[in-house]
């Protein structure tokens, strides 16, 4: 609800979308997923490591100011860039696994993992259309027409 105005959603939308957080003490995840998660975070702290050095090694060519906001955004970018690096992240992986849910996100790192746990997803921008279109679906099985 953070992204969209709750008075905006038509009424027949709101049946088929429900709040709800995953189920953290009963779930269970693959192995894989934590031994990946590692690797990727080594990976990422080796990065982060050899452009800190790279930025020291620099120090004499460029002003401090400009170091440190280069340092900051290549840094930003090695470690943060294609993972997932939130408790809302996770909560997310965890939710469209436990409910064999598609995802709605354009996180890459999200989509990343998505795929690496055989979880749908789907861009926000195609939501409407996917949306209306599984409305028109019960419509039509349910007999009804407009």
């Amino acid at each position: 609800m953070h992204f969209v105005d709750k008075d905006k959603i038509p009424g027949d939308l709101l049946v088929i979308l429900h709040q709800k957080p995953p189920k953290r003490h009963e779930l269970k995840c693959p192995a894989f997923l934590l031994y990946e998660l590692i690797d990727d975070m080594r990976e990422r702290v080796n990065r982060g490591l050899r452009i800190a050095e790279k930025a020291v090694r620099g120090a004499e060519k460029k002003n401090a100011d400009e170091m440190i906001q280069d340092l900051r955004r290549k840094y930003r970018e090695a470690l943060r860039e294609g993972i997932i690096d939130s408790k809302e992240d996770v909560d997310l992986l965890l939710l469209a696994m436990e409910l064999d849910a598609l995802l709605i996100t354009a996180d890459q790192g999200l989509i990343r993992w998505a795929e690496k746990l055989g979880i749908q997803w789907l861009f926000p921008e195609k939501f409407k259309d996917y949306l209306m279109g599984a409305i028109k679906r019960t419509e039509l099985i349910s007999g009804k027409r407009e």
